[in-house]
């Protein structure tokens, strides 16, 4: 069923204005305007109100690993056979950083944009689909890029602290090791001198 009667419907019962929704799952507060939006705790579904419609899904889990995914993206989609373009990344919201591309899945055809971006405690993560049977020109998919990247960029995650991409957490952690085995080495080396000595006195 096509969702523009019940937008325009809509849009005449409630005037465009920028509206604040805030999940409380996660702390976390976007502002849209122009949108039909219903929310969650943890989620929010929202229509744009406008001759090309497009639906907004937002979602916030618990990040069980303190990391950001947004080095591994591209690299995990070339292992799922799905087709990433126009992947870039911006930061925002003392020192937050995000991800933005147009994703098209190996089980799912429909071209979408995606954002990502994780703190600490949850990881965020935008899908922008436009409504279907639509052909969209190059301008389209730019405009909506921009306006996803202004989401996310006027959104707050509460007081959380932006995580470590996971590549650079394996990449202290294999430093630590690495200096790790050297001092054991050096101090097993060391001590086995020290009791050689005693034993030749």
């Amino acid at each position: 069923m096509r969702i523009v009667p019940l937008v325009i419907a809509l849009v005449l019962i409630k005037p465009l204005q920028a509206d604040d929704f805030f999940l409380s799952a996660c702390d976390y507060t976007l502002t849209l305007s122009g949108y039909v939006a219903q929310q969650g705790v943890d989620s929010l579904k929202a229509i744009t109100v406008r001759e090309q419609p497009w639906t907004l899904f937002v979602v916030c889990t618990p990040n069980s690993r303190r990391t950001s995914d947004i080095s591994e993206i591209q690299d995990r989609a070339k292992e799922n056979g799905d087709f990433i373009r126009g992947y870039h990344e911006f930061d925002f919201s003392n020192g937050q950083r995000a991800a933005i591309f147009r994703n098209t899945t190996r089980t799912n055809p429909v071209v979408r944009l995606e954002g990502y971006f994780a703190t600490r405690d949850f990881e965020y993560r935008f899908v922008f689909v436009p409504e279907k049977g639509k052909t969209l020109r190059q301008e389209h998919w730019t405009a909506m890029e921009a306006e996803l990247q202004s989401i996310i960029s006027a959104s707050r995650p509460g007081k959380q602290s932006p995580a470590l991409p996971e590549a650079s957490y394996r990449f202290r952690l294999s430093m630590f090791l690495a200096g790790l085995a050297l001092a054991i080495g050096i101090l097993s080396f060391f001590a086995l001198r020290s009791i050689l000595r005693r034993k030749k006195q």
